[in-house]
């Protein structure tokens, strides 16, 4: 299914994985390898849990949380990426607008699935 008409997340996750192998590439040899494996590994997670909650209505919330759990903690691993090489602010703005943005995104389907949780228990 093309998810990048439908679903800004989708575009979202897909630029920041892109990004991130593009910027990784660019660390010190020991951290390109240590923290830029975590970083990448990190990323393609969040686009591994966002495809499968588009894929899985049955366990949609769960995908999405954990997609949620993993941007909170990939802030972290950028910052300290800032601090440790040589990534531009440049870069680490984009990354962090990138991560906050599917973060809310990530929220706010949280939101949605909780209402509509809520309005189909009040139904049956």
């Amino acid at each position: 299914m093309s998810y990048h008409k439908k679903f800004p997340i989708y575009n979202d996750t897909m630029s920041l994985v892109l990004l991130i192998e593009k910027i990784v590439s660019t660390f010190p040899r020991y951290h390109k390898y240590a923290l830029g494996t975590k970083i990448r590994t990190d990323a393609y997670d969040i686009l591994d849990a966002i495809t499968f909650s588009l894929n899985n209505k049955e366990s949609r919330i769960q995908s999405i949380q954990k997609a949620h759990r993993i941007s909170e903690t990939l802030k972290n691993k950028i910052s300290l990426a800032k601090s440790i090489t040589n990534l531009s602010f440049k870069a680490f703005d984009e990354i962090a607008r990138l991560l906050i943005k599917i973060s809310s995104q990530c929220k706010a389907w949280m939101k949605h699935l909780e209402k509509q949780r809520l309005n189909e228990n009040n139904y049956a």
